[in-house]
Formats: C-alpha cells, structure tokens, sequence
C-alpha cells in the first residue's frame, strides 16, 4: 500500500520515494514582492528534488515536529 503526505501546501509527496527529510531555513513567497526567510521541514527524494513540507515563522513550532526516535 502506498503511503503518501500531504503537506502544509496540499502538495501530495509518495513517502516510499524520501531519502531524508531535514529542518533549513527557505525563502517562502508570501506575495509578488515579499519573501521570507523561515525555518522549514524539507524532504528530499531519490531523485534528488526538495519539496517543503512544512514551514512557519517560529522555529520552536517547526522544532516540535520532528520526532526522533533511537
């Protein structure tokens, strides 16, 4: 069974195809003419494209999000 994410942008993303998924810091495009720098959850997949899953302009709420398990 595929499983797959929907992100913060209603993108839909295959889970089986992520590599790595990592919290850096990306311009988003809020208008025409502003964009801001903010932390972000970023997934990378086998082929090497990015996509954002999930962005906010308060570091500590996208911190809350990873969870990392040993």
């Amino acid at each position: 069974m595929a499983k797959n994410i929907l992100t913060q942008s209603n993108d839909i993303i295959n889970y089986d195809n992520l590599i790595a998924v990592s919290v850096e810091i990306c311009p988003i495009d809020y208008a025409e003419d502003r964009v801001v720098d903010e932390p972000c959850i970023v997934a990378m997949d086998v082929n090497g494209g990015q996509t954002i899953l999930f962005h906010s302009p308060n570091e500590d709420e996208v911190l809350s999000l990873i969870h990392i398990s040993e």
